[in-house]
């Protein structure tokens, strides 16, 4: 059966009443000494609380939704190291008092605050200490760019998502700045181009991430330089490329791989041919691929090529995503990515029939599958008809698999499922989500999930029509029965 909720700890329990009575209490006390004022110094009752305690009080009232600007006056204090405050909760109001209290932080988010730009910069100007900077979606712009190269020594992460202000001249303050330990930006939605990539390559060559809709440019004309100059032995740290396949490569995929032997995230965009799939199969240390067929759908007349792809590649992958495709090639993918941890597969509306010839049902591996700790196998629109035998073995040997979902599949069956469970029992599954899957008319899979040992804490079974209400009601029966389990359930 599944994991019975544990009890929370004197510790949960003693956050959890200072949340819950925060404004009865703790808040009351403030106003009744200073009323509406805006105090900067306050000897407060968290302020001889460790970091830690302080930043589980308010992420437990952010998780209540009870959390208001104005409590920040007494939560901010010296001893904080952790401050996540997304959305509008900190006013400007609140800035100064952040910016007194802000000297020995390392992680500051402020991700969708709208702070105004003059503040916001004198929270910056004020963290000599902070190792992670999320600045995504606020007014950050160039001259906050030359404020955290002067005032960040220690800067290890920043993130600077969807800051249209911010440009290629606020990137050179930066490389020019006081930032040496820098490891990771984004600057994806920004108003940066490949000359960013290029900077930052120049300044930190050890640099691991420069995550932004297209890098491979910029990381090409280092390379070029690098060659031009005689560098032919030039090193780079970088492990995430992002390719577009419209725009033609300039450096061969060879050299980049020759200059960047960490590259192991490897993203494309666009018509991705066999001729394309060669080239990023020259990436020895590539992990992660992730394939987002654009106007062309990843079709039947790709399939050998992709197999051919998968014979090199398949064995080095731990992560595979393909976007905009009309296959689902199970049967291809379990038989070379034996080492697969996490699949995802988004199809468009219509699917082709497999091309059989490409992988023999009786040449599966032993192996396929049994590595596998998270599938997705998503329909953007119509049901898909994927194979019920592909999937069924897919389960039958995903032993360890953790999270599955599958949304408007056809090929997922009562039958298939049933078939796993006597196989493997689902002993390690987490999270089971099924969206609009008609082949799913049975629920004693799940009912035997809800009677054996296992650590499934979410149960969807969302907008499949052949769950009726009465095997709704059998299954809320089933959870009754176990009310103290850490499990939750949702139908419609």
């Amino acid at each position: 059966m599944p994991k019975r909720r544990q009890p929370a700890s004197l510790k949960q329990l003693c956050i959890l009443y200072i949340a819950s009575n925060f404004k009865r209490i703790w808040w009351k006390e403030f106003v009744e000494n200073f009323g509406d004022t805006q105090v900067l110094h306050v000897l407060g009752p968290f302020d001889t609380l460790p970091s830690g305690v302080i930043e589980d009080i308010i992420n437990t009232l952010e998780k209540k939704g009870i959390l208001i600007g104005k409590y920040l006056q007494i939560l901010f204090t010296d001893r904080l190291r952790h401050l996540y405050l997304g959305g509008n909760v900190i006013t400007n109001q609140l800035v100064k008092t952040l910016a007194l209290k802000s000297q020995k932080l390392e992680s500051l988010h402020l991700k969708f605050n709208k702070i105004s730009n003059n503040l916001l910069m004198n929270v910056v100007e004020n963290l000599p200490a902070v190792k992670e900077l999320d600045l995504s979606c606020t007014k950050c712009n160039d001259a906050m760019m030359k404020i955290i190269s002067l005032n960040c020594p220690q800067l290890y992460r920043l993130s600077i998502s969807s800051c249209p202000d911010v440009s290629d001249d606020g990137i050179h303050f930066l490389c020019a700045g006081k930032t040496p330990k820098l490891q990771y930006v984004s600057l994806v939605d920004s108003n940066t181009t490949e000359q960013s990539v290029y900077q930052l390559l120049r300044a930190y060559p050890g640099l691991k991430e420069v995550d932004m809709n297209i890098n491979i440019n910029g990381v090409a004309q280092v390379i070029e330089e690098d060659i031009l100059c005689g560098r032919t032995e030039s090193k780079y740290g970088i492990q995430k490329l992002n390719l577009e396949m419209s725009v033609p490569f300039t450096t061969s995929t060879s050299l980049m791989a020759e200059h960047c032997p960490c590259v192991s995230d490897v993203t494309c965009y666009g018509v991705i041919t066999a001729d394309i799939l060669k080239k990023v199969a020259s990436f020895k240390s590539m992990k992660k691929l992730k394939l987002f067929h654009t106007n062309e759908k990843m079709g039947r007349h790709d399939l050998k090529g992709f197999v051919k792809f998968l014979q090199i590649v398949g064995n080095q992958l731990t992560e595979l995503s393909i976007s905009n495709t009309g296959l689902m090639p199970l049967n291809e993918i379990g038989m070379f990515c034996l080492n697969l941890k996490h699949l995802l597969i988004i199809c468009e509306e219509d699917i082709f029939q497999q091309d059989t010839a490409a992988v023999d049902d009786l040449c599966l591996n032993s192996r396929s599958f049994t590595k596998l700790e998270t599938v997705n196998l998503i329909a953007l629109d119509n049901l898909i008809l994927a194979s019920e035998q592909q999937v069924t073995f897919l389960l039958y040997q995903a032993e360890n698999l953790q999270k599955l979902f599958f949304e408007k599949i056809k090929g997922i069956t009562s039958t298939g499922l049933q078939a796993a469970y006597q196989q493997h029992g689902f002993k390690h599954l987490k999270y089971l989500g099924l969206t609009n899957c008609p082949a799913v008319d049975d629920i004693s899979v799940f009912k035997m999930l809800l009677e054996t040992e296992n650590e499934l804490t979410h149960l969807s079974l969302m907008s499949c029509f052949n769950i009726t209400q009465a095997h709704n009601d059998e299954l809320t029966a089933c959870l009754k029965k176990g009310k103290n389990w850490d499990i939750a359930y949702k139908w419609e």
